[in-house]
């Protein structure tokens, strides 16, 4: 940062000058941190070859100050210019040095504001962005229930009826409704960051060239997909399947900023975040991470559409083109995979997204899933099924009946104890929902176990963030039913949990 002030007849303020550091005598006073007084210019040509030409005045005499920190190091260089030879000299300069420290005070003044307004506006986002998380999970808990209590009574039904009844269209047209609102629930609970992770030990450069074909479907002819990887791309922590999502979101994201075709590309690259970096991004640890970006050659955004482009529902597209849940669903990804998500765009100037995930050091594990069993639907055991919502468990109670089980229902912890209590056999199988009132599924199940050691447990919520933290549900250790579900992945799961 160079200040160039004329002083003399003609009071002016040079603009738009820099001086080359390292060449020039402001470099070297930037450099020492010591101020300097040239009497003549013009004997001086190593440090200011044409310098009239460069302020486009006659100059002789220069006072160059250098502007310095409150720690003491140097952030620019106050320079004033003569035309007359001999009229700046050591007094000046002592005036002149107080003024650059009352200068540079100002400019950290000014930086120490305008870096605390923009911490705020971050926290702001932040908070804002986890409130609607909140408000979405919360949501999406209740809302599961009845959805699985619409998809599973459509299917039902609609095995009941003969595929020519006419009927039957329309319980199809229910049953459908009932699937795509079980996958509204599903991006929602993934933008709020409260779905189960597969997490992997992973190379993204081997996620990248995997989704390939599926991202050229995506985007379409006109539009030239390249890849940029790095060959020693570090390793991250991250459930492939989530990665993938990702990806398709965000080239979706990109295909329709791109009518006419463009350019799409993805690169890959290790990087590190130093403490300056992280200081100006709220919740950003410093240290190494991998960083993925995608950048496309389309319309680009403006600053505000920005500010609420990983708001659930926000979308610039036309009116039944879109959820507006595609990049608050990558948002949620990355948040919940301890990365950090940022855009940069400009109208017409394309946008570009760069995630960053942290370096872990790992050896990296297989991604290939183990190969689905189908289980057999059909049992004789005794369940003790507990569930609040009054419509799931008589779905849920229906279901195993028709299967062959015997069925205790309770709605609450308390009265599922005194169900135990007054059942004189025993009880193979405890099927309850995790968050309950008074005592949870968790502790329910401790208590269970207690009064009969070899009970089996499955648990079933539309919470799974809840689940796995507040409520010490773990889903490799502990079997876990995810809502909304389906009749057979039911019936599938509880014979997994009971054969084991």
């Amino acid at each position: 940062m160079v200040f160039s002030y004329l002083i003399g007849e003609k009071a002016d303020l040079l603009q738009g000058i820099a001086f080359p550091w390292g060449k020039g005598i402001a470099g070297a006073v930037f450099t020492s941190g010591k101020p300097e007084v040239i009497t003549d210019v013009k004997q001086d040509q190593r440090h200011f070859p044409g310098i009239d030409a460069m302020t486009g005045h006659v100059t002789r005499d220069m006072i160059v100050i250098p502007l310095k920190r409150w720690a003491g190091e140097p952030i620019g260089v106050l320079t004033i210019l003569n035309k007359h030879t001999g009229r700046l000299d050591e007094d000046d300069m002592d005036v002149l040095v107080v003024i650059a420290a009352l200068s540079a005070a100002a400019i950290e003044q000014t930086r120490a504001t305008k870096s605390l307004r923009e911490s705020e506006e971050q926290l702001f986002h932040a908070q804002k962005m986890e409130a609607i998380g909140r408000l979405a999970g919360g949501i999406v808990h209740d809302f599961n229930n009845l959805v699985t209590v619409i998809s599973c009574f459509s299917q039902l039904l609609l095995e009941s009826l003969d595929p020519q009844d006419p009927q039957a269209k329309k319980v199809e047209q229910i049953k459908i409704a009932g699937e795509r609102a079980a996958e509204l629930t599903q991006k929602l609970l993934t933008f709020s960051r409260k779905q189960i992770l597969e997490p992997k030990i992973l190379n993204l450069n081997e996620i990248v060239p995997e989704t390939e074909q599926m991202l050229l479907r995506l985007i379409g002819e006109d539009i030239t997909l390249q890849a940029g990887l790095a060959p020693d791309l570090a390793l991250v922590k991250a459930d492939p399947a989530q990665i993938e999502q990702v990806l398709m979101n965000l080239a979706v994201n990109a295909r329709d900023a791109m009518p006419t075709g463009g350019r799409l590309t993805i690169t890959t690259t290790n990087v590190h975040v130093d403490q300056t970096y992280a200081t100006r991004h709220v919740r950003l640890q410093a240290g190494p991470y991998v960083m993925l970006a995608m950048s496309d050659t389309g319309c680009g955004m403006d600053t505000e559409t920005q500010r609420h482009i990983f708001e659930p529902f926000f979308t610039t597209k036309a009116e039944g083109k879109g959820t507006g849940l595609g990049l608050s669903i990558v948002y949620g990804i990355v948040k919940q995979s301890g990365g950090h998500i940022e855009v940069e765009s400009e109208p017409k100037q394309g946008t570009t997204f760069r995630l960053y995930f942290p370096k872990v050091e790992d050896a990296i594990e297989s991604v290939v899933p183990p190969p689905v069993v189908a289980q057999p639907l059909v049992g004789n055991e005794t369940i003790l099924l507990v569930e609040d919502e009054e419509p799931l468990r008589r779905l849920i109670s229906y279901l195993l009946q028709r299967w062959g089980y015997m069925v205790l229902e309770a709605q609450h912890s308390e009265e599922a104890l005194h169900t135990l209590e007054q059942h004189a056999g025993p009880i193979h199988l405890l099927l309850t929902d995790v968050v309950l009132p008074g005592i949870s599924g968790c502790k329910l199940w401790e208590k269970v176990k207690a009064l009969q050691p070899t009970v089996r447990v499955l648990f079933m919520s539309g919470h799974a963030d809840e689940t796995i933290t507040q409520y010490g549900v773990v889903g490799r250790d502990r079997p876990f039913l995810k809502k909304p579900f389906a009749p057979a992945v039911l019936g599938q799961k509880v014979r997994e949990v009971l054969e084991v």
